[in-house]
């Protein structure tokens, strides 16, 4: 059922970033799931760090679509 897909899925996705070692913060890195869609706010070390931590997120299986959110220091604001 698709109701039980989401939390899983977030579980999964927090316990890969808590895993990464390219992560310095992994615990500023928040992952809310919505539907098939992942969100993550929070904070990363810079442009690099916070493209890494989309594209892991978005080579999950079930992830149909990822926002970023993550701030760094030097971010241009969004248009």
């Amino acid at each position: 059922s698709p109701a039980v897909v989401a939390p899983r899925m977030q579980t999964e996705l927090r316990a890969m970033i808590d895993r990464s070692s390219s992560i310095a913060n992994p615990a500023g890195v928040q992952v809310v799931t919505d539907g098939s869609v992942v969100v993550i706010p929070g904070a990363a070390r810079d442009e690099d760090e916070a493209r890494l931590t989309d594209n892991m997120i978005r080579l999950t299986p079930g992830v149909r679509d990822v926002r970023n959110e993550l701030q760094f220091p030097g971010q241009q604001p969004q248009p």
